[in-house]
């Protein structure tokens, strides 16, 4: 019971405004490095944008990494099947 009632403490804490975007701004940092790592490792995407266009490609490409693995580890499991994704041939 112990472990409750240092969560019951923990959970009770007030925090201010500031204290609450700090916290969110540590918890995503991580994130954030993965992100920029996967645009800058996967820069292919990128090739022939300039502009806005490549500014707005690069804040998905870090925003929406995860889906973007996903996507391309099932292109790459398809092309291994040799099989087309949308008519599942």
């Amino acid at each position: 019971m112990d472990v409750w009632n240092s969560l019951r403490n923990l959970l009770r804490a007030e925090m201010t405004v500031a204290e609450w975007l700090g916290a969110a701004v540590l918890l995503n940092i991580p994130y954030v490095v993965v992100g920029v790592a996967w645009s800058v490792f996967n820069a292919d995407r990128l090739a022939g944008l300039e502009g806005p266009r490549l500014v707005g490609s690069l804040v998905v490409g870090v925003v929406c990494w995860p889906v973007l693995l996903a996507h391309r580890r099932v292109r790459e499991l398809a092309a291994e099947r040799w099989c087309d994704i949308r008519t599942g041939a």
